[in-house]
């Protein structure tokens, strides 16, 4: 569904770039999106080793909610993502 992680991937790219700290760090982020386009179990999977860098990345996720429901023909409970977040 190439469609729909380019819509995915547009929404956090729009709130992590509005709060995307200086310096040259990187986090990688787990979370899971439900059927309807919520999110749950929003985690740092791999951190940065910079508090206030994870906590963007993971409050850039939480603000792209409501994401576009998941496709009809996708038939589990949940997608599992994994996004690594980087400064320019």
């Amino acid at each position: 569904y190439p469609w729909y992680l380019t819509l995915l991937r547009q929404k956090i790219w729009d709130q992590w770039s509005a709060r995307m700290p200086p310096g040259t760090l990187e986090c990688l982020v787990q979370f899971s999106i439900l059927r309807d386009g919520s999110i749950a179990a929003v985690r740092v999977e791999e951190p940065s080793g910079d508090s206030a860098f994870d906590y963007a990345a993971t409050g850039s996720v939480r603000s792209a909610v409501p994401l576009p429901p998941l496709p009809p023909a996708f038939k589990e409970r949940f997608l599992k993502v994994h996004i690594q977040f980087k400064t320019r």
